[in-house]
């Protein structure tokens, strides 16, 4: 008997949320969807902190070279789901 495998990785799909505008010294509950995904990641081009960084609205801070550079990029990665199936 002859058998195959497949994997199958279903197309993630995600939206970080809108660009916005926070106090220096307000903390920011961001809102990232996802769909079809194995796990979240939010990371920063800066040095602010996330209080979770592996849920969809996670809460970041801000830390001193944000505030000096006055903008910061959030970024939320989110890889695929593989799913496997088995052919006789």
């Amino acid at each position: 008997m002859d058998e195959i495998e497949l994997f199958i990785q279903l197309l993630p799909i995600s939206d970080a949320g809108l660009d916005d505008t926070i106090c220096e010294d307000d903390s920011y509950n961001l809102n990232g969807t996802a769909l079809n995904f194995a796990s979240i990641l939010w990371t920063t081009s800066g040095d602010g902190a996330f209080v979770d960084a592996t849920i969809q609205n996670a809460e970041y801070t801000p830390g001193p070279g944000d505030i000096a550079n006055g903008s910061v990029v959030l970024t939320l990665t989110v890889p695929g789901i593989s799913l496997r199936i088995s052919l006789n």
